[in-house]
């Protein structure tokens, strides 16, 4: 007679600590990743990254840290490199440097915006 893993985990506790073991360590890497991704929003929020711009237009990367401050100048990819890379970019909709920045983007300015990892300071006051 085959025995159930009910009847399996009553009989021998080593097999019920291990299970219970295992769910532990499951719900734990979950909530770790949860609770990474939380960090990882507040690190990027509108408000933090703009809190932390000393002039625009700026780059921050995913951990919400200053990659430097400038224009780039690239090839026709550059937008899909810095989502790639989850890069941010943070500006101020009233800076010329910004605007120009934006112009150099072209066509893909409109997918960088949508890929969520571009900032416009200028709606909380803050850089530029």
């Amino acid at each position: 007679m085959k025995k159930t893993l009910k009847e399996k985990l009553r009989e021998n506790p080593w097999m019920r600590a291990t299970f219970v073991l295992g769910t532990f360590l499951i719900f734990l890497i979950v909530y770790g990743f949860i609770s990474e991704n939380n960090e990882i929003n507040n690190l990027t929020s509108l408000e933090t990254l703009c809190g932390k711009t000393t002039a625009t237009p700026s780059w921050f990367n995913w951990r919400g840290e200053s990659m430097g401050v400038g224009m780039i100048m690239g090839e026709n990819n550059t937008v899909d490199n810095l989502i790639k890379e989850k890069i941010y970019f943070v500006y101020n909709s009233n800076c010329g440097w910004c605007q120009k920045q934006i112009e150099l983007f072209g066509n893909n300015w409109e997918k960088y915006q949508k890929s969520g990892f571009t900032r416009d300071c200028s709606k909380l006051n803050y850089g530029g």
